[in-house]
């Protein structure tokens, strides 16, 4: 199913709602452990259902354990807790670790 928005409304981008859609799953805090883990994996799902690739999320990066990406990670979700969203820190966070795991292929 395509989002539909009322026709009063501005679109977000598809990137800045999915990067809303994950900060707040992981927000809610639903499980004692593995919210960031539940937060990606619906957000790819939310992303493949939209018709778009999913985010790479530092792809081939250690997100679980304390390493430069995972805090880089940690922060961008801080700055997001204060109410930046407008392509901000997680929005970052994604283009980077993109834009560096694609020097990884060549």
């Amino acid at each position: 199913m395509k989002i539909k928005y009322p026709e009063d409304a501005t679109p977000l981008e598809l990137d800045e709602l999915a990067i809303r859609f994950h900060h707040r799953l992981g927000w809610i805090h639903a499980f004692p452990n593995g919210n960031g883990r539940h937060a990606r994996l619906a957000t790819d799902l939310f992303l493949k259902q939209q018709g778009s690739p999913r985010f790479s999320w530092g792809m081939h990066q250690d997100l679980y354990n304390p390493t430069p990406t995972h805090k880089y990670y940690i922060a961008a979700l801080l700055e997001t807790d204060r109410g930046d969203f407008t392509l901000g820190c997680l929005i970052k966070f994604h283009l980077n670790a993109f834009f560096n795991s694609q020097i990884d292929f060549f």
